[in-house]
């Protein structure tokens, strides 16, 4: 059917409509300015402490929650309080902290216990917390554990637990909301996906906490990683490794949560001097990955011979022993791989003829801003060392005290260093309280390590630094001339 010369015209019309229209909606006009991107301060958190085990009767437990806030540049304005309770009794403990604390509770022989620190106001963007576990003398639980106390949330993955007889590994989880969680676990081994029916619903109480131990769900499976998955709430997961051969201690440490799946990361905090190193790769998909390893060293950044590419079959878990090209070495790895893997670090500390200790490390992510440590005491009187690496360019950080003591730590460009900070950050007694601020806006990233060489042989742990909550930002303002019709 023809058009007559009307529909043209209208036609003509119609697109002229539509472009005034576009031009008001922003459909093609160009860009009008936004408001600057605002932001809202953090006057709320939770971090839970959820393995503070006191057992057997020679160990010493502690939750530490600090303020470090007047540590940083500018000074943070503190305010507000700190209430900590416990998760686990019929009585609840509770502390009430003013702004900078320094809190330290501990676990009584033979106790159990998990706490939670709930801060409101300033003082909320500032807290930080640790735990640490000493058993000390001899016997078959010798060793120190560290970790950081952590927010809840719904995920979280780990490599490198085992099963097996000489292992006493065990998953901790906490729930500090006044309502139930549900959590499920699935599991990936050296021997393929291995997910226990029990473990896909496990109930954890209304500000409690649940421990499972992966003798009992996994027997005698080696190389164990896992995700935590919140099916509704949200929870803290811990996960300790504890050996022993001939009833006498290899060490522990605590498995520390590591980035979930990807195809590149990078595991800082392997320290120099004797011992094995080892990194755990776990693929969680259905294709085989291929992983590219670099070591970032204080000598440099090479990729290892003989180790330099890995191939992790789809749903297994696999080990790489990096310790004759660490070369006792303090230093990193980087890994790039065409599927999403999960990996972790493991690092041996050994004294001739003594009992060893260990260490686990995670893949994290570059410092973003300041981060905390609670605590940088050795409890025996030894040494608070901080492992930094700046892969890419060269970095800077400031690490400092809230009692005022600081200094500077440069990181050249491909390189990780080693810094004993206990004289700095010391002020008599522990707790130590401290922050590392990276001053440059090169990646650089840092571990924590407390060590110590003993009558029965090494003690160490690690922690890895993250940074400190950051402004929540607000979605941008945009002016609409449609609000003035409505």
């Amino acid at each position: 059917m023809r058009r007559g010369p009307y529909a043209a015209v209208a036609t003509v019309i119609a697109v002229v409509i539509l472009v005034v229209m576009a031009s008001v909606t922003g459909a093609s006009a160009p860009k009008r300015n936004t408001a600057p991107v605002a932001t809202a301060a953090v006057t709320a958190a939770t971090l839970v402490c959820p393995a503070v085990n006191a057992t057997p009767s020679t160990t010493t437990a502690t939750a530490i929650f600090a303020d470090v806030g007047k540590s940083l540049v500018p000074a943070a304005p503190g305010g507000g309080s700190v209430r900590v309770s416990s998760l686990i009794g019929a009585t609840t403990t509770s502390h009430l902290v003013r702004p900078a604390p320094v809190v330290a509770i501990g676990a009584k022989s033979l106790s159990v216990n998990a706490y939670a620190a709930e801060a409101q106001g300033a003082v909320a963007a500032t807290l930080v917390g640790d735990e640490l576990t000493e058993t000390a003398g001899a016997g078959r639980y010798r060793g120190l554990l560290g970790s950081s106390c952590l927010a809840p949330a719904t995920n979280w993955w780990f490599a490198g637990a085992d099963g097996r007889v000489g292992y006493t590994d065990a998953l901790f989880l906490a729930n500090p909301a006044p309502t139930p969680a549900e959590v499920g676990v699935t599991l990936w081994t050296a021997k393929g996906l291995d997910s226990p029916p029990h473990l896909d619903a496990i109930p954890v109480p209304a500000r409690s906490r649940v421990v499972i131990y992966l003798a009992s769900v996994a027997p005698d499976v080696p190389t164990i990683a896992m995700r935590v998955h919140a099916e509704s709430g949200a929870v803290v997961a811990a996960l300790s490794d504890r050996r022993t051969s001939a009833l006498q201690s290899d060490g522990g440490d605590y498995i520390p949560p590591t980035a979930s799946p990807d195809r590149a990361g990078l595991i800082p905090g392997f320290p120099g001097g004797a011992g094995s190193r080892k990194l755990v790769l776990a693929d969680p998909g259905p294709v085989d990955a291929t992983v590219s390893l670099k070591l970032v060293t204080t000598a440099g950044t090479f990729a290892p011979a003989g180790a330099n590419q890995v191939v992790v079959h789809a749903q297994h878990t696999q080990i790489v022993d990096l310790s004759t090209v660490f070369a006792n070495s303090t230093g990193a790895v980087e890994f790039h791989s065409d599927q999403p893997v999960v990996a972790e670090g493991l690092a041996i500390a050994t004294v001739s003829r003594l009992r060893p200790d260990f260490m686990w490390l995670a893949a994290v992510r570059p410092l973003s801003g300041p981060a905390a440590v609670a605590d940088g005491a050795e409890p025996d009187g030894g040494s608070c060392y901080l492992l930094l690496t700046a892969p890419a360019a060269a970095a800077t950080v400031r690490v400092a005290t809230p009692a005022g003591r600081h200094l500077t730590i440069a990181v050249p460009a491909g390189k990780s260093v080693a810094t004993n900070v206990t004289s700095t950050i010391s002020s008599g007694k522990g707790p130590w309280p401290f922050s590392v601020t990276p001053i440059a806006t090169a990646p650089v990233y840092g571990v924590r390590v407390l060590y110590f060489a003993g009558a029965h042989g090494a003690l160490i742990t690690g922690e890895p630094l993250s940074s400190l909550p950051h402004p929540i930002p607000l979605p941008p303002v945009r002016d609409d001339p449609r609000a003035a019709l409505r």
